[in-house]
């Protein structure tokens, strides 16, 4: 199993100051305008603004690394999970959660087990894990393959027993998909049966 590595982010407050201040201003002007009679079609602009809005966060933080910077790094392999230098057993965390949004895509995947957004730049993950005090950390997935490695991980801790909560988009997931009945009872057995070596 590949070693994951990813980036620990945090907000860039000056960032997000102005990045959501030009925001405002914005949408402030095209109420006036839209009032005013000025900018007619306000169901059309609503939708182009929200859409209009993606895309720039996305470029901002993708390209630009504006709204979020990265702060460390999470390493995680079959023993340890390492945050910004300080390493922990995975044999010995009391619990692990997580609560997964998405990769960095511009498209939507159209899988409704992982239904990430356009314009998703990969932020909004995090994990957190518990032997002792518990800190959540957020990180930044750069792609569909990397949250594959991700999953490895993941599904190995259950196998080993590892207490796992997990959420992706919001949603109960098992092994970092959202799965029907019939596909969590499969996935169940999965992790029960033995792995040859």
């Amino acid at each position: 199993m590949q070693v994951f590595e990813a980036d620990i982010i945090q907000v860039n407050r000056k960032g997000n100051f102005y990045f959501y201040a030009t925001m405002v201003v914005l949408a402030v002007t095209t109420v006036i305008l839209m009032v005013t009679g000025i900018l007619p079609f306000l169901a059309q602009l609503a939708w182009i603004g929200f859409f209009g809005y993606q895309a720039v966060r996305y470029y901002m933080q993708t390209r630009k690394k504006l709204l979020k910077r990265p702060v460390g790094k999470l390493v995680i392999s079959e023993e340890r999970i390492e945050v910004c230098g300080i390493q922990s057993f995975i044999s010995e965390l009391k619990v692990i959660r997580l609560a997964i949004t998405g990769w960095r895509s511009y498209l939507a995947t159209g899988d409704r087990s992982m239904p990430v957004s356009d314009f998703h730049a990969g932020d909004r993950n995090f994990i957190s894990f518990s032997s002792g005090l518990i800190e959540k950390y957020e990180f930044l997935l750069e792609s569909e393959l990397h949250f594959q490695q991700l999953r490895e991980h993941v599904i190995s801790w259950y196998r080993s027993g590892i207490n796992v909560i997990e959420t992706t988009c919001n949603m109960k997931s098992y092994g970092l998909q959202v799965l029907g009945y019939a596909q969590i009872q499969e996935f169940k057995k999965q992790i029960s049966t033995p792995t040859a070596k």
